[in-house]
């Protein structure tokens, strides 16, 4: 998603690209495309373009259809379900992503209003904070829904950790326009570099 106003279009895995509608999004073949290209007039896609990936829950899915897209990545904001966080699924394909963007990426726990108790929202938080501690630059307990309701309600929206995140989400722009400045090269095509370098320097 990046800002501006013209049509949407898909890119083939093979480079070529045709234009697309909206409502035809589910129609599309995931299998071969590498991306989907959206536009659109919102403030936050001035500073930075954002990336929503499929997620790794369907086992009919291959790796390749999110793996293709990594090239492009400077950080990643992880959401794992507070009722079922961070499974072993997920560990295991966070574990592949290179140290340069696991420094630089948050773990969302979203769906936090789901746990309706205090006692089961530190259990949570505590277990996550020990099974990924190293992984994440940040951990933010969130609920999604509750943040987009809020509105302009700032302390509905501070309640649910929508604050929170926003600040920290802010000055991790920041940051990484200092960091990748006007390369066009991501800090994971970087990092993917400097590995190739060391294995053929070894």
């Amino acid at each position: 998603m990046s800002y501006g106003t013209q049509a949407p279009y898909r890119v083939d895995v093979d480079g070529s690209e045709e234009t697309i509608a909206i409502e035809d999004l589910g129609t599309i073949p995931v299998d071969e495309t590498r991306v989907i290209r959206l536009f659109f007039e919102a403030d936050i896609l001035n500073v930075c373009d954002l990336i929503d990936f499929p997620g790794i829950s369907d086992p009919n899915m291959s790796s390749d259809v999110w793996q293709r897209m990594l090239e492009e990545v400077d950080a990643v904001l992880w959401c794992t379900h507070a009722t079922q966080a961070w499974r072993q699924s997920e560990a295991a394909v966070w574990e592949t992503m290179p140290q340069a963007i696991r420094e630089r990426s948050a773990l969302l726990i979203t769906r936090f209003d789901k746990l309706t108790t205090e006692r089961d929202r530190y259990r949570v938080q505590k277990r996550l904070e020990k099974e990924t501690d190293g992984l994440f630059a940040a951990t933010f307990p969130i609920s999604l829904t509750q943040a987009l309701a809020a509105g302009d309600d700032y302390e509905a929206f501070e309640e649910c950790g929508g604050i929170d995140f926003l600040q920290y989400f802010l000055q991790m722009i920041d940051d990484l326009a200092e960091i990748v400045g006007d390369t066009t090269q991501s800090i994971y095509a970087s990092s993917q570099t400097a590995d190739k370098d060391i294995e053929t320097s070894a």
